[in-house]
């Protein structure tokens, strides 16, 4: 009985033989490739390794002495003033973010106030965020339409008419506006 792994018979005989396999040469190729890349790679890690680390420490040594070199032409009374206004700055920010800023009630009024109408005294209570105003329209519809520009403002909460009158140059109004929480936080 024949032996299936010599027979060649359905294989040409250019490729039968060894010395045609080598002729070919595909995985001298292969290899020499393979050699080449990691030889490649070897070269890089070496030339990062010992080139651009010695580099890297090079350059960090001269920042280490420019620095110590500065450290000593700053006095340590001035060191101790610039940490003084440093907390001093800290400490305004701190304030700051938790002041309450009735800036914001100006353009707010400039914003949200309807045509025909005008304000003549202002009241605000900046722990319960409440603004009282007393104004003048022209007639009940500027009253109305002012109610309504000041229902549909985000910033306010709750619109509260207190008193209409009517007199001889129109109609005078007080409103009590409940404003958000966060009105007085924050430059708007």
């Amino acid at each position: 009985m024949a032996n299936p792994l010599q027979d060649t018979s359905g294989v040409s005989a250019q490729f039968a033989s060894s010395a045609a396999f080598r002729e070919i040469g595909l995985p001298w190729r292969l290899l020499l490739f393979s050699a080449f890349l990691f030889g490649f790679s070897v070269f890089v890690f070496i030339g990062l390794r010992l080139g651009y680390a010695s580099y890297l420490d090079a350059r960090s040594g001269a920042v280490e002495k420019d620095i110590a070199k500065l450290s000593t032409s700053v006095s340590a009374n001035e060191q101790q003033r610039l940490v003084l206004f440093y907390s001093q700055l800290v400490n305004t920010q701190n304030i700051l973010s938790k002041h309450r800023f009735s800036y914001n009630l100006f353009p707010f009024l400039e914003r949200y106030t309807a045509e025909g109408v005008y304000f003549l005294s202002a009241g605000l209570s900046a722990d319960s965020a409440e603004l009282d105003l007393k104004g003048r329209a022209s007639s009940m519809q500027g009253v109305v339409g002012q109610l309504a520009v000041f229902d549909a403002a985000p910033e306010i909460t709750s619109v509260v008419l207190k008193e209409t009158g009517l007199d001889g140059s129109g109609m005078s109004f007080g409103v009590l506006l409940k404003l958000k929480p966060d009105f007085f936080e924050k430059l708007q």
